[in-house]
């Protein structure tokens, strides 16, 4: 039986609550099964809840990977600003006298590579 995505996050989920993973047979299983199985295989910390809240609790644990509620390693909008600070003061080094604007053509970049972080900060904002 191939799962879809939300059943294979239940089924992770469902290792938060339960002794083990619920099977993929458990989606094949009635309603009233399906609350005799996770009543039947709760860890011992939920032995005595109700299936009906262990199936709550599984279900919105799975619901916020399923949105995306989850921590992210960066915060895109932190990362934004702090490339656009870097940007511009590589920027405000070569537009000194101190330093003419490269020919190559590296200083275009690092202006195209600024605006488009401009503009993703603008979008998210």
């Amino acid at each position: 039986m191939t799962l879809t995505y939300e059943q294979k996050v239940y089924q992770w989920a469902s290792g938060h609550y339960l002794a083990n993973d619920v099977p993929n047979s458990f989606f094949k299983m009635s309603d009233k099964e399906q609350l005799e199985y996770l009543q039947d295989n709760a860890w011992q910390p939920f032995e005595d809840y109700q299936s009906e809240d262990i199936h709550q609790y599984i279900w919105s644990l799975a619901n916020d990977v399923i949105m995306k509620k989850v921590p992210t390693e960066v915060n895109i909008q932190s990362y934004l600003q702090d490339e656009i600070k870097s940007l511009k003061e590589v920027i405000a080094e070569y537009t000194s006298d101190d330093r003419p604007k490269s020919r190559d053509g590296s200083d275009d970049f690092i202006e195209g590579k600024l605006d488009l972080a401009e503009k993703l900060l603008a979008k998210i904002q």
